[in-house]
């Protein structure tokens, strides 16, 4: 059963790993579970501006995602989709969006963990979901 656009958006506010896949310059997929906030509709992660999702994105802006969860069949939730993904490079925008990140997934930008990860260069890259697919099958117990 699909969610609705309110429990979607709850869904990927909420969720803890986003899986973008990308596609590289040889042609094939790449995909990448990593960190991410969602805000107002989009997704934003942050990665090294060398990292193979960085290169793919630079020379082709077509990106899948899925952001899931659960292992037992009336336990899976997923939204999954297609969007367009852009490198961001206003670096105060980028710096805050980081905190963000750093905060939603270590809960204090003290600690060791997150002082090493903002510390290190970076990009922060932006994707706007073009179309999005959802199921939550614990609504059919």
């Amino acid at each position: 059963m699909a969610m609705t656009e309110q429990e979607s958006n709850n869904f990927l506010s909420n969720g803890r790993i986003l899986r973008v896949a990308s596609i590289g310059s040889d042609g094939t997929p790449h995909i990448a579970p990593i960190w991410y906030v969602y805000e107002n509709g989009k997704f934003y992660v942050q990665t090294g501006p060398r990292s193979r999702k960085t290169q793919n994105i630079r020379a082709n802006s077509k990106v899948a995602f899925s952001v899931d969860v659960g292992e037992a069949f009336y336990d899976l939730k997923a939204v999954t989709g297609k969007g367009t993904a852009r490198i961001l490079t206003d670096k105060k925008f980028n710096d805050e969006m980081g905190k963000k990140i750093l905060l939603k997934y270590l809960g204090d930008l003290n600690n060791p963990a997150a002082e090493q990860l903002a510390s290190l260069e970076h990009v922060v890259i932006e994707i706007t979901p073009t179309t999005k697919t959802s199921w939550d099958y614990s609504k059919n117990p």
